[in-house]
């Protein structure tokens, strides 16, 4: 049968892993006989878009998809949904089908005029089993429906008649269904499932309307938009561009604009709210987390509250559960609010102050039943907003500190400044730096030039750092250093953070860095600070071990003995922090481990989220080196989800370079190669260099496993040369990872003289430092280059070296990559069996790690060795096992847990598997697996 197939890809889901993992494991179901899954929730939570990327999945294993998309105005059509279906089927496709079905179904689908009786609907319903058994034949097929419920009754009856029909053949039913719809009993009990589909996270909503382009720019308001959306793809969307319409700041206590297209949707339920009801609700949507009892004093504690209370759940609007009031749906809370009138909102306000027992929400009832400035009660709500901070709720605290700001005096510029510090200060921490920023450089305007100005300059400028990277904070740096008291605290953080910003941004060490640092150590010292001076001396021992002086453990002792609870520090600065860059360059990663898992569970229990990627950045880095890829996975999954909360452009690009850096050893590398450029991108636009240098490695990396040494020197170059000249001396410094990497592109394009002037500049510090990274990189290079002049004795003494340096290493990646090299230069000496013998030992240690492409590297070494033979024996005993697994009916994820394999591994082995035995799909799999079997060649 002829069919056209359509070329759609799979739709881009956002936050929905978990049920494109199942649909995933649906198509795999269809492949063993006929399945139904049934995808359920409610109108715009995003079920077309899920079933619509499953429908994009099966069209991408090249299978045969039949879809319709039932309306409700087409019910009474007969036979609308079965014309879609079978659309795609040519009426050359038909000719093999028998006379009175073909001529059944073309007048039934109106491509034949009807005779003087109607079509037998059984001859249509028996001519769509007989199209689908045909498909099946060649590949599986998957019918598509799209709001099942709305199918016209003709078409339903004959999909019904051939489903029920089906038994042995590799077919599928996906449809979308609303919550409480009868399941049709089309196929036999345990082949028809349900995928229940809820409401998208916070952090999948975000990403959902940044996607969209409709994105609230600050994340408190994407978190309203989730609340009062309840999580409902559609309704968020719709809310965020009323938010987006609006064009201004929303005010604290606030409700967000609800669309008029939403409108019509819940007033409805509204309305059928008594007088009493509407009290009653309006005290609960005044409220933060109501109980009955709350909600009953608030509204007058009398009958006719608890007769409101009850029509208003009667109506549907209000829910009681477990003692507490909540609304049906968070639009309604909403819209009851917001249709409220001021003095409305003020009264239920201030009933709820007088009930409500806890210090922090009865000063903000206070606050939003105030009709204008009261400095007594901001002097409250400022001190709240402490309490709340010091909690660990910023959200909360950056709330009460607006309310605070709002009702202090005009009149009374400072105490309106320090709360504007203390805003800002707050809303950086809740995940909003654009609210800092408008917020603390409306206290520089406010105030004037002295230590109150120079406090707001300082927030000032790390917010800016956040935002557009710390070469755009110098500035206001050394404004406030002009503007600050001398020998104060202020005055030494300031001077530590522009020496940061200055090393940071310029990868370097410099007498203008090192003079801002020995600034702050004076007055530190002067005052007794020990928690500025154990950052200080962290960073002095960094500078020591970059400039080729080795590790100071006396400097890091000091460090550490004088380290305490950071609080407000920054993560960039933070001892911990500091020390483990000088511990994993130095080789130490379980050192390194330890303080950064430290620092990462004193960050996570004090809510220091806006800043955790950059300690997760190094997390990555650290576990991608050591071959722990899963954790990798793991930490970059969180820190990514972080940084897009906290909005700034420097996470971001830290977080694309640690997700570069991993993807190119384990991939994909399309993902690979896109973070890369994002973190270049995002490192240059900021001024920071460290996320430009890890996407510039990763890109180095991915040319190189591709067989692209041109492509990889012409960017690991960039960094050779950025870095070249600098004060940085020791070779396992962080930022001089990468010469090794630019020195093999040199070798394998050719150019050994330029190769050997930069190798022999890494072999001399190496072994001055006796540094055993580099000791084995530039042993792996220096085997390169001799093996390239012909030199193979020279070649073979230098990788005695490099293996015996990374015996005293625990970087598999490094050793596999030697591995891999060592192969080449055997093959080219003509020792064949030692280079099989490398490339190996390679091949294993990358497939274990789960570094798929390097892996797929050293496969084509072995084929041009002639050892790779598309037969079951030259599988490995993993091998052998997945593939068994999988030819049985398994998922991925099935094997994996059969076999206690992670995920990334198992898909690692079955690519391995497709390409030895030169199939292309689970099912040719399973036929050549069973042929092997019979003939006794597994």
């Amino acid at each position: 049968m002829i069919v056209e197939r359509s070329a759609d890809h799979v739709v881009d889901v956002l936050g929905r892993e978990a049920e494109l993992a199942r649909l995933e494991r649906f198509l795999d179901e269809a492949v063993s006989g006929p399945v139904a899954l049934l995808i359920e929730g409610a109108a715009g939570i995003g079920k077309t878009t899920l079933w619509s990327a499953g429908i994009g999945m099966a069209r991408q294993r090249g299978w045969w998809v039949l879809t319709c998309h039932p309306v409700q105005s087409e019910t009474a059509v007969s036979f609308s949904a079965l014309g879609d279906l079978l659309e795609p089927v040519s009426k050359a496709a038909m000719a093999g089908l028998p006379g009175p079905q073909r001529q059944a179904l073309d007048v039934a689908l109106l491509r034949a005029e009807p005779g003087p009786e109607p079509p037998d609907q059984r001859a249509v319903a028996v001519a769509l089993l007989s199209v689908i058994r045909a498909l099946a034949e060649t590949s599986p097929v998957i019918v598509g429906v799209d709001d099942l419920p709305w199918l016209d009754r003709a078409s339903a009856a004959v999909l019904e008649y051939a489903l029920r029909r089906l038994t042995t053949e590799r077919a599928g039913l996906l449809a979308a269904i609303p919550p409480g719809t009868s399941r049709p009993a089309w196929l036999p009990r345990g082949r028809m499932q349900t995928l229940p589909v809820g409401p998208l996270s916070v952090e999948a909503l975000s990403a959902m309307l940044r996607a969209r382009g409709g994105s609230p720019d600050r994340w408190p308001e994407v978190s309203a938009v989730l609340e009062a959306s309840g999580g409902n793809p559609f309704f968020a969307l719709e809310m965020a561009a009323a938010v987006g319409a609006a064009g201004r700041r929303r005010g604290t206590g606030q409700p967000l604009p609800v669309p008029a297209s939403l409108l019509p949707l819940v007033q409805r339920r509204l309305q059928a709210l008594s007088h009493a009801g509407r009290d009653v609700a309006l005290v609960v949507a005044a409220a933060a987390s109501p109980t009955v009892e709350v909600v009953l004093a608030a509204a007058g504690d009398d009958q006719l509250a608890r007769d409101g209370l009850d029509s208003a759940e009667a109506a549907g609007v209000l829910q009681v559960a477990d003692g507490r009031v909540r609304f049906a749906h968070p639009l309604l809370r909403s819209v009851h609010y917001s249709s409220a009138t001021d003095p409305e909102r003020r009264f239920a306000h201030c009933r709820l102050a007088e009930v409500t027992s806890e210090t922090e929400g009865q000063v903000r009832h206070l606050a939003l039943a105030a009709i204008g400035p009261d400095d007594r009660l901001a002097g409250k709500l400022a001190a709240a907003a402490q309490t709340a901070s010091l909690r660990g709720s910023a959200v909360a605290g950056a709330e009460l500190a607006d309310l605070a700001l709002k009702l202090t005096p005009p009149g009374r510029a400072a105490a309106r400044t320090g709360r504007l510090i203390e805003a800002g200060r707050l809303h950086l921490a809740a995940f909003d730096p654009d609210g800092a920023r408008e917020l603390l450089e409306a206290a520089v305007e406010l105030s004037k030039p002295g230590q109150l100005r120079a406090t707001a300059l300082h927030q000032l400028a790390r917010v800016v750092g956040y935002l557009e990277g710390l070469t755009a904070s110098i500035p206001l740096g050394r404004q406030a250093l002009r503007e600050a008291t001398d020998s104060t605290v202020l005055k030494a953080l300031i001077h530590r953070d522009l020496g940061f910003a200055l090393g940071i941004s310029t990868a370097n060490f410099s007498s203008a860095t090192m003079s801002q640092i020995r600034a702050a150590f004076t007055i530190a010292d002067r005052i007794g600070d020990d928690g500025l001076n154990s950052q200080l001396t962290a960073f002095q021992a960094m500078a020591e071990f970059a400039t080729g002086r080795g590790i100071r453990h006396d400097l890091i002792k000091r460090a550490l003995d004088r380290c305490h609870r950071a609080g407000h520090v920054p993560m960039e600065v933070r001892p911990r922090v500091l020390l483990s860059h000088i511990l994993r360059s130095g080789d130490d990663l379980p050192g390194a481990r330890a303080l950064l898992t430290e620092e990462y569970t004193a960050a996570t229990e004090q809510g220091a989220e806006t800043d955790l990627p950059f300690l997760v950045l190094h997390l990555v880095e650290l576990e991608t080196c050591a071959g722990n890829f899963e954790l990798a996975q793991r930490y970059c999954d969180y820190g990514y989800r972080v940084a897009m909360a906290a909005g700034g452009a420097t996470q971001a690009a830290c977080m694309h370079g640690a997700r570069a850096m991993m993807r190119a050893f384990c991939g994909p590398l399309p993902d690979a190669r896109a973070d890369a450029q994002l973190a270049i991108d995002g490192g240059i636009r900021s001024g920071v260099l460290y996320p430009a240098l890890l996407g510039s490695r990763a890109l180095g990396l991915i040319e190189l496993v591709c067989g692209n040494p041109a492509a990889a020197h012409a960017v690991l170059s960039l960094i050779t040369e950025r870095v070249a000249g600098r004060d940085l001396v020791d070779p396992g410094w962080i930022a001089l990872r990468s010469i090794p990497d630019d020195i093999e592109s040199l070798i394998r394009l050719g150019d050994l003289e330029t190769a050997g002037a930069l190798l022999a500049s890494v072999q001399d510090r190496a072994q001055r430092l006796d540094r055993a990274s580099a000791l084995a990189t530039a042993g792996r290079c220096q085997a390169m280059l001799a093996s390239a002049q012909g030199e193979h004795d020279t070649a073979a003494r230098s990788l005695r070296l490099a293996f015996a340096a990374h015996e005293r290493l625990g970087m598999p990646l490094e050793l596999a990559r030697t591995h891999l090299v060592a192969g080449e230069i055997a093959r080219r000496a003509r020792r064949k069996a030692t280079a099989r013998d490398h490339m190996e030992t390679a091949r294993v240690m990358f497939d274990q790690l789960g570094a798929g492409p390097w892996a797929q590297r050293a496969e084509a070494d072995l084929a041009r060795l002639g050892t790779m033979r598309a037969s079951g024996s030259s599988l490995t005993s993993a091998e052998r096992q997945v593939a068994g697994l999988v030819a049985s009916g398994r998922t991925n994820r099935e094997v994996a847990a059969d076999l206690y394999m992670g995920l990334r591994t198992v898909e690692a082995h079955l690519s391995s598997v497709y390409r030895k035995l030169g199939v292309r799909s689970r099912s040719e799999l399973a036929r050549d697996w069973a042929q092997r079997s019979a003939a006794g060649e597994r």
